[in-house]
């Protein structure tokens, strides 16, 4: 790794030493996969129990985040975040893709929100190129996952297309996540190695 590089690693983690923290991101998307895996195998029928499977997954998922969170301040630190605001024009167009998927392709929330986090997923992969290329692959799940709610020739109903779309956005980001964890924690490593081999000593 040269120079620049392994400079331009360490401003990406100074940046997004949280967004990093990917095992957060796998073991939400293991949840995803399991809690929807678990509704298409109960087969519970039409209702509102798509939505109470969504709500444990995120349910399961916040305690599971804290303490991987606690985890990485444990033995990574912290780093202070840089304030960010949600530009109005985003919020625009997030308002805009929900109104269009609601009313002229009839996909209704939650399904609505997956062109959102193709989207995303495809800004993340621009944004921090070439370190995180792989989340294209969070795009493709979650186009994929929305193809299956509009595609007329599935033969799946409503409610088990959805739980089959989360499900395959969970496993797209089981990877996803274990390469953000990577990242950090090469980078990291690295960047230890480097100041210890040009001061002789630990950062």
């Amino acid at each position: 790794m040269n120079q620049t590089e392994s400079l331009d690693r360490v401003r990406l983690v100074s940046q997004r030493f949280t967004e990093l923290q990917g095992l957060a991101v796998a073991a939400a998307g293991l949840l995803f996969v399991l809690v929807f895996g678990a509704y298409l195998v109960a087969k519970p029928g039409p209702g509102r129990s798509i939505w109470i499977a969504l709500a444990i997954a995120f349910l399961l998922t916040l305690p599971t985040t804290h303490l991987i969170r606690r985890y990485y301040a444990a033995t990574l630190g912290r780093v202070s975040p840089r304030a960010y605001r949600v530009p109005l024009v985003l919020l625009g167009v997030i308002a805009v893709a929900i109104g269009v998927t609601d009313q002229v392709l009839g996909v209704p929330a939650p399904a609505n929100a997956l062109p959102i986090a193709a989207a995303g997923a495809l800004w993340i992969a621009i944004r921090d190129r070439p370190f995180r290329l792989y989340h294209l692959g969070g795009c493709v799940g979650a186009l994929g996952a929305f193809a299956l709610q509009i595609a007329p020739n599935t033969g799946l109903a409503s409610d088990v297309a959805l739980a089959a779309g989360f499900g395959l956005v969970g496993l797209a980001y089981v990877p996803i996540g274990l390469l953000d964890h990577r990242l950090l924690v090469s980078s990291i490593r690295t960047h230890a190695e480097a100041v210890q081999h040009t001061t002789g000593r630990r950062p």
